[in-house]
C-alpha cells in the first residue's frame, strides 16, 4: 500500500473516531435528564377539574371541563426536563377555562424541536386567542417561535426565561415570572434582554421561589433553595398567569 493511501485511511479513521466519540458524548448527555414521579403528577392533576388527553406524538392536551375556550396556550418544557413535569401548572391554568398544549420534545430539548407548535392552532378553530409559553430554555425557544408567527399569537409567557429575539416592536403582550431564589436563570442575559421586550410586558418575582418549582421534577443542579413549597410556587405562578390572561 502506498504512503498516500495509508495517510488517507488514517485520516478517515481519525475522522470516524471523532464522529463516534462525539455521538457517544451527545447520547450520554441527552440520556441524563430530570425525571418525574408519575404518582406525584397524577395525584396533583387529579385535584383539578381538567381532562388530559394524548393527541399524537406524545403531545398532551389539558382542558378545563367547562370548555369555555377562553384562550389556548402552547407550552415548551425546560431543557432536559421530562415534559410531564409541567402537567401540574398547566392543569392549574386549564381548569379556569383554558386549553393547554404540552408537546414532547426530541431528547427533552426544545431547541431540537423548535417548530413543535406547528398545526395546533388550526385544530382548535373555536379558540380565537393563543399564547406561546415555556420554562427556562423552553421559554427562549417559545418566544422565538412567537416572534416568527406574530399573526397567530396574542402574547408570550416566560417562566424563568426571556426572549432571545427582539420583539420590542411587536404587538405582543408578555409576562415574565421568576423566583427570587433562582440560581439557574442567567440574570445578566435576562436583564440584557429587557431591551427586546414588547412595551406591554409584566414582570413578576415569586418571593421564595426557585428555578425548578415551575414544574414538578425535584431539585435542579445549581438551583437555589426555595423557601416555599413546590405547590405554593405553582399556585402563585398560576394566579399571576390567570390575571395576565384575563
Amino acid at each position: 500500500m502506498s504512503k498516500k493511501k495509508k495517510t488517507i485511511i488514517i485520516s478517515i479513521s481519525s475522522i470516524l473516531g471523532v464522529v463516534v466519540m462525539l455521538t457517544s458524548i451527545f447520547f450520554i448527555y441527552v440520556s441524563m435528564y430530570y425525571h418525574v414521579e408519575d404518582y406525584i403528577i397524577t395525584g396533583f392533576v387529579a385535584t383539578k377539574e381538567v381532562t388530559v388527553n394524548e393527541i399524537g406524538d406524545k403531545t398532551l392536551e389539558i382542558k378545563g371541563k367547562d370548555e369555555s375556550n377562553k384562550a389556548g396556550i402552547i407550552f415548551y418544557p425546560g431543557g432536559k426536563v421530562e415534559y410531564t413535569a409541567y402537567e401540574p401548572i398547566l392543569a392549574s391554568i386549564a381548569e379556569h377555562g383554558y386549553t393547554c398544549i404540552l408537546p414532547h420534545m426530541t431528547f427533552n430539548l426544545a431547541v431540537l424541536s423548535p417548530n413543535k407548535a406547528d398545526g395546533y392552532i388550526a385544530k382548535y378553530p373555536e379558540i380565537k386567542t393563543w399564547y406561546m409559553a415555556g420554562h427556562s430554555l423552553g421559554g427562549v425557544v417559545a418566544s422565538t417561535y412567537a416572534s416568527k408567527h406574530l399573526d397567530s399569537f396574542t402574547g408570550v409567557i416566560n417562566l424563568a426565561s426571556y426572549p432571545n429575539d427582539d420583539i420590542s416592536s411587536a404587538e405582543l403582550r408578555m409576562l415574565n415570572i421568576y423566583g427570587s431564589e433562582d440560581k439557574v436563570l442567567e440574570r445578566e442575559k435576562y436583564n440584557a434582554s429587557k431591551s427586546k421586550w414588547p412595551a406591554d410586558t409584566t414582570e413578576y418575582v415569586i418571593e421564595g421561589g426557585n428555578h425548578a418549582y415551575f414544574g414538578m421534577y425535584g431539585k435542579q443542579k445549581g438551583d437555589g433553595e426555595a423557601t416555599i413549597t413546590n405547590e405554593k410556587q405553582i399556585e402563585l405562578a398560576t394566579n399571576k398567569i390567570l390575571e395576565f390572561l384575563a
